[in-house]
């Protein structure tokens, strides 16, 4: 073979291999889909067709997008690349999603990438261990929370087995909106009940094996707060008495009923409809009913309530609960209630409300409600003052009548959602009444006064904040909350005004001492700055923004940026050269930015 024969095959062979590019080849799907916590995860990566003789040449890099769920990464010289997880602690309940980018580069800058996408899940285990007594019949809702360890939403919780009547799985709400599992209601049953509470999501489960227990109770009767126990009745006229708003509590079954007596004068107790009903006949003044629940696990409970009976209807008067007052300021948007009543007259009364200016008939205004029980309430709702008559009647067809009037207005109240963004020395006019949420009253004007210290340079006059910020001390430049209360003849209302001063960003001089550093050596400059968070830096180098990950390189330099304190350091080793970059510093007042060159010598 002739030497010229050789050279031109050396110079071919030159040709094919300077035309071949890097590739990479896995052995996993690059979506990896969902994966449980602390399980393992081996990505084997191999680097082909690439024009390194020695394969420890090639160069593998990766950047995570957003978080790294607990990945770790091991990079060898060779062909593969390894992942494996670890578990995560510090978010029980919560899934990391990641992206991760795998780079191969050969000696000559061919390069190729692949992304792996994934979820790492915590498989679910519950903590609790041991189920409280619910107690059967004592109206008291049973509430028992479901707790877990760990586990990553979304998560799918069942119960096998079988639970009292009235008591099931379901969710509630804390103050904090956190919402929890739990067993929840209220029950008749009395025993023991075995049940499997299972919790799973996508990457497991776990099961645990419970009895809830629900004790016995005895008979009780529970009554409303405004119930009444004496009552006004009518001898040989029908009677009712409601008791749905009554509570019998107690173990099933539970036996209602009144007393003999009560019976022999011609009352009965309807179950069914929960009322005492009947016609009266009687010739006692007062007229005692015992009202009795009784059960197989206690004394019966029981209660008196008292009917005074009367034989002929006489005259009425009419007065309200207030009686010094004829006339009433109700305020819109906050709940009122008055009630007439009448003196001297034999009950039933029943109450007709009319308007004075052409006695037509009132059964609803301005949201109030006008009931026949002589009840007015609602959450009243308008401006229009109203002039009316109150007229009572007895079964005798007595009547008698009163004549009131109602002034509606409006309280004030105070809204303030975003905090206002100040800027040392400017002009401030600040109207405090774009915070209210309902317009003021003409007939009640607000007035506003502020507790706490006020900025420099601002005053408070006529419901305005006025005049130009003026802070001097450094000490001052900071977040104000400034308690606002707005007052009115018909109601106050507080609020937090959050005036948040700032500087605008400035980068100070740079040491350009500073901006040299020696291969082999630590290289760390932080960029100067006085001004106060919050903030934000960016490094532009090459004119591209570098990612913010500290372990991303300025070009081929070794160096790194950290974009959360502003500082240029070495990642890696150094190579000597010189790097221009381009610094900004940036908040809500505007932007400042600074170009100067890192200078690395052998």
């Amino acid at each position: 073979m002739t030497r010229k024969f050789l050279l031109m095959l050396v110079m071919l062979s030159a040709f094919t291999s300077a035309s071949q590019a890097i590739t990479i080849s896995t052995d996993k799907n690059e979506t990896l889909g969902d994966m449980a916590s602390g399980s393992p995860l081996t990505i084997n990566l191999k680097a082909g067709d690439y024009q390194a003789q020695d394969v420890s040449k090639i160069r593998w890099s990766r950047k995570f997008t957003g978080r790294n769920p607990g990945l770790e990464f091991d990079v060898k010289r060779g062909d593969s690349v390894k992942f494996f997880t670890s578990s995560l602690v510090k978010a029980p309940i919560s899934s990391s999603e990641f992206s991760v980018i795998i780079t191969a580069k050969d000696v000559d800058g061919s390069e190729a990438s692949i992304t792996f996408t994934g979820n790492v899940l915590h498989t679910p285990s519950i903590k609790t261990e041991t189920i409280a007594e619910a107690q059967s019949g004592s109206g008291k809702k049973y509430s028992q929370r479901l707790e877990l360890v760990r586990g990553s939403e979304p998560l799918e919780w069942e119960i096998s087995g079988d639970l009292p009547e009235g008591i099931s799985l379901t969710t509630e709400t804390n103050s904090r909106g956190k919402i929890f599992n739990v067993l929840a209601g209220t029950t008749e049953e009395a025993g023991e009940f075995p049940f499997t509470l299972t919790v799973k999501n996508s990457v497991g489960s776990d099961t645990k094996d419970f009895v809830l227990k629900t004790g016995t109770s005895g008979a009780r009767i529970k009554f409303p707060e405004n119930f009444k126990r004496s009552y006004t009745a009518m001898n040989n006229q029908d009677f009712s008495l409601d008791l749905s708003g009554v509570k019998f509590l107690g173990t099933q079954p539970l036996k209602i009923d009144i007393d003999e007596a009560a019976k022999t004068s011609g009352l009965i107790y309807d179950d069914e409809r929960k009322i005492i009903t009947g016609k009266i006949s009687s010739d006692k003044e007062k007229l005692r009913v015992k009202l009795t629940a009784s059960n197989a696990y206690s004394e019966p409970a029981s209660t008196d309530l008292v009917l005074n009976v009367k034989s002929a209807p006489d005259n009425i008067e009419v007065f309200t609960a207030k009686k010094s007052w004829q006339n009433y300021n109700v305020v819109n948007g906050r709940a009122f209630s008055a009630r007439f009543r009448a003196s001297e007259g034999s009950k039933p009364i029943t109450w007709e409300f009319f308007k004075a200016d052409d006695n037509s008939a009132i059964k609803d205004f301005n949201g109030l409600t006008f009931a026949e029980n002589g009840t007015i309430s609602g959450t009243p709702n308008g401006s229009e003052d109203i002039k009316f008559y109150a007229v009572a009647s007895n079964i005798a067809g007595k009547t008698q009548s009163g004549v009131y009037e109602l002034f509606f207005s409006n309280a004030p109240r105070l809204n303030f959602t975003e905090p206002v963004l100040l800027k040392n020395g400017q002009e401030v006019n600040i109207d405090l009444r774009n915070y209210l949420t309902s317009s003021e009253s003409a007939k009640f004007p607000v007035e506003f006064t502020i507790a706490g210290k006020i900025p420099e340079g601002l005053t408070l006059d006529n419901g305005r904040l006025t005049g130009t910020l003026n802070i001097t001390n450094p000490a001052e430049m900071k977040n104000y909350s400034l308690n606002v209360t707005a007052s009115n003849a018909s109601g106050t209302s507080k609020g937090w005004l959050t005036l948040q001063l700032k500087d605008a960003p400035k980068i100070d001089d740079i040491d350009e001492t500073k901006l040299t550093g020696r291969v082999g050596k630590i290289f760390r400059f932080k960029v100067p700055t006085a001004t106060k968070q919050p903030y934000s830096w960016r490094l532009v180098f090459d004119g591209e923004d570098v990612n913010e990950e500290s372990e991303y390189e300025i070009g081929d330099s070794g160096l790194a940026w950290n974009a959360q304190v502003g500082e240029i350091y070495s990642a890696h080793s150094l190579n000597d050269g010189a790097y221009p970059v381009t610094v900004y510093l940036s908040n809500d007042l505007g932007v400042d930015t600074k170009t100067f060159t890192i200078t690395i010598r052998p």
